[in-house]
């Protein structure tokens, strides 16, 4: 996996909360670990600046490829990219990096989801707004929109 495909990366404070009886991060956080640098990506790419009814977004899909365990000492950090834009959704594709010590970082996890604009008035999928879209090609610049 080449980690240079990613211009986005956040860093993941590790909680002891995270952690399983077998002392690893539990699967699940991985993906509230996505989800943080989701908001970080539509808080610092798309300028989304907090404020929930122009969040205009569903869920579609979520999948996780969970590759090597993550301890409470490692340092995470999820490396995020926009993989397709299509005209109601687009896909993030996830990269969760731990770094062990000194140790280079090794990708622990690879991930996807499916984003959906969503008009939740309607109740209706809607076409991804022009600033979105723009702002995204901006950013990806290996995205063909």
């Amino acid at each position: 996996m080449d980690l240079a495909q990613y211009r986005f990366a956040h860093p993941i404070a590790l909680r002891f909360s995270d952690v399983d009886a077998l002392q690893h991060v539990n699967n699940a956080k991985f993906i509230t670990y996505m989800e943080t640098a989701r908001m970080a990506y539509f808080r610092e790419v798309i300028g989304w600046r907090g404020a929930l009814d122009e969040l205009s977004v569903i869920i579609a899909r979520i999948e996780c490829d969970y590759l090597l365990p993550v301890e409470l000492a490692d340092a995470v950090t999820v490396h995020l990219r926009t993989s397709r834009l299509g005209n109601k959704s687009w896909d993030f594709e996830y990269a969760i990096t731990k770094q062990t010590g000194s140790e280079p970082p090794q990708v622990a996890a690879r991930g996807l989801t499916v984003q959906v604009a969503f008009d939740y008035q309607q109740n209706a999928s809607i076409t991804i707004p022009d600033g979105w879209r723009a702002k995204m090609l901006t950013f990806e610049p290996a995205l063909e929109g």
